[in-house]
């Protein structure tokens, strides 16, 4: 009870990316020329974050949040959150086969 307090009430994520997660959505975001504003959001998607924590966390409204999201979809020809979040997952896993396959 006291954590919730301390958080503002926020929603823990449900899962934590690692660094090497981290690194490839980035590169993911960077490669498909998202906006900064564009790429938090989709990294925060990845941890599991709704729409409302997400304004929440970078302190805008919700449907500001609604439509750096629709122009994600627009950029990334995708028509759900999950469907981005596959195409980020994809690419970190292919980026991860081709490390492992160069050591």
């Amino acid at each position: 009870m006291r954590e919730a307090a301390i958080n503002r009430g926020k929603p823990e994520p449900s899962w934590t990316p690692d660094q090497e997660l981290k690194q490839a959505v980035s590169q993911f975001c960077e490669d498909r020329q998202l906006t900064p504003r564009e790429k938090q959001i989709v990294c925060l998607l990845c941890t599991g974050m709704k729409n409302a924590a997400i304004a929440d966390e970078l302190q805008v409204s919700e449907a500001t949040v609604r439509l750096h999201i629709t122009n994600i979809h627009r950029k990334l020809q995708t028509s759900s959150k999950v469907d981005v979040l596959l195409q980020a997952f994809q690419y970190w896993i292919s980026r991860s086969r081709e490390r492992r396959s160069r050591s």
